[in-house]
């Protein structure tokens, strides 16, 4: 019994890897051209905008090719909130988390609403501001600002460990470090 309940946990895992690849593979695919968001232009030319909600209402009008990209949507997000958040870009909070993407002059908000299910949404959108151009992420270049940011954490990590080694108590820092930051959200 104990041999079967391993193998069938096993087995599980070998299932989820694999899912995961499979995601991985897809998001590879949907970041590394402008065949998807190519698509995305072409499609929200006609419609404006698009939920992965969109395959079950419209399911009868949608052709087998656009069912299929409505689907790989929820992948496309998950490779720009990778690159996002590699790159200290954080979403926009407004009737769900979106980025601003852009490409050919087009900017796009694409995102996820959390309520009773998760929905994930494109719409055109004339925002500009904070938007990630979708050539960086095929190229994968890097903002100046993350190397600004990603070397001033590293100060401030110093500076941290300094003070710890000074024995001034953590708790001390992580108290001061929070009312400072309370500030700043004001």
């Amino acid at each position: 019994m104990k041999n079967k309940n391993n193998d069938d946990l096993k087995e599980v895992i070998q299932n989820i890897s694999e899912e995961q690849e499979k995601k991985n593979i897809i998001i590879q695919d949907l970041m590394s051209n402008t065949n998807y968001i190519d698509w995305i232009r072409e499609y929200t030319e006609k419609c404006g905008e698009f939920s992965d909600q969109t395959r079950f209402r419209d399911k009868t009008k949608l052709s087998v090719e656009t069912q299929d990209n409505i689907n790989k949507l929820i992948y496309f997000f998950e490779g720009i909130r990778k690159y996002a958040e590699e790159n200290y870009i954080y979403p926009k909070n407004d009737n769900g988390i979106y980025y601003i993407i852009t490409h050919d002059n087009i900017s796009y908000e694409i995102g996820v609403n959390v309520g009773q299910g998760t929905i994930c949404f494109c719409t055109r959108s004339t925002k500009k501001d904070n938007a990630i151009d979708f050539n960086d992420i095929l190229k994968n270049n890097k903002p100046v600002r993350t190397e600004i940011i990603n070397n001033k954490l590293i100060e401030l990590q110093n500076y941290l460990d300094s003070l710890i080694n000074e024995n001034i108590p953590v708790e001390a820092l992580t108290e001061t470090t929070q009312k400072v930051l309370r500030k700043v959200k004001r």
